[in-house]
């Protein structure tokens, strides 16, 4: 049986927030009237700022941005999952790769596409997928959604960084701030948090820019217990460049639900087969 812990971690393989969901306290903007205008870091001394108020910057910085790139890394011992996604508040374009095959994604409003290369149709060669490779298919984006493969969280802006998400006061006494460095030739401050049990420990921690606007750079997150490590590692950048992905050929279309017995997914059942 799955720890929850350990299904948290794994539902958002593809997400853009796969970590900043799951850490402690959401890194989304707490409501508050007084939200700066995108590209005003308000004159602050970010290095001399707590880890609870270099969250809290952070979150409105992100939310406020409007559109981000996030390339995420899942490791579950030898398994390895690679995902890449741009997405804003209207459309939003990624890719999952496996070492089964891999599937492209796009969504725009309602409507979404998907396409899984050759090598994942190959799965479902039996059912005749074979006429399939280099479609897409057309459906709602839950539709197009799997538990290994959160579209619908990935592509939801509102969701995931408008509102709702833990304060600095709270993040204060969950996170502490370590000495700061550089990642990408570009100084930032480290914040990390712990949480452990008899059964499990999680670490968690961002990279946050110490220059211009205050955004996550990196965030990391180890989920470790006797048996098992599963490592989420999340790049961030692109800050406020929009997804400019049009909607595929119609003639390349197939819609979703006149598949019969295919299942676009079952790559994923080969590429992860010990969850």
């Amino acid at each position: 049986m799955r720890s929850k812990a350990r299904r948290r971690t794994l539902a958002g393989v593809g997400a853009l927030a796969l970590l900043l969901t799951a850490c402690g306290g959401d890194l989304r903007r707490a409501e508050r009237p007084d939200a700066r205008a995108p590209g005003d870091a308000g004159g602050e001394d970010l290095s001399t700022l707590s880890a609870g108020a270099l969250l809290d910057r952070s979150a409105t910085a992100m939310a406020d941005a409007g559109a981000v790139r996030s390339q995420v890394m899942l490791q579950m011992g030898t398994t390895v999952l690679n995902s890449d996604f741009r997405v804003d508040q209207d459309v939003c374009s990624g890719a999952l790769e496996t070492d089964r095959g891999s599937v492209t994604f796009l969504q725009r409003g309602e409507d979404a596409w998907l396409m899984p290369d050759e090598r994942a149709w190959q799965v479902n060669a039996s059912a005749g997928s074979r006429d399939l490779t280099g479609r897409y298919l057309h459906g709602t984006p839950e539709e197009l959604s799997h538990r290994y493969f959160d579209a619908v969280g990935a592509c939801d802006w509102e969701e995931q960084f408008q509102g709702g998400g833990a304060g600095a006061e709270e993040w204060e006494r969950e996170w502490s701030r370590e000495e700061d460095t550089t990642f990408r030739g570009q100084a930032v401050a480290t914040v990390r948090t712990l949480e452990s049990d008899r059964s499990s420990e999680t670490e968690r921690l961002f990279l946050i820019a110490l220059e211009g606007e205050p955004y996550p750079l990196l965030a990391r997150e180890i989920f470790a217990t006797h048996e098992q490590e599963v490592i989420g590692e999340a790049l961030y950048s692109d800050f406020g460049v929009p997804v400019e992905e049009p909607a595929p050929p119609a003639h390349l279309v197939v819609e979703f639900d006149q598949l019969d017995g295919v299942d676009p997914y079952a790559f994923l059942e080969e590429a992860v087969p010990d969850l």
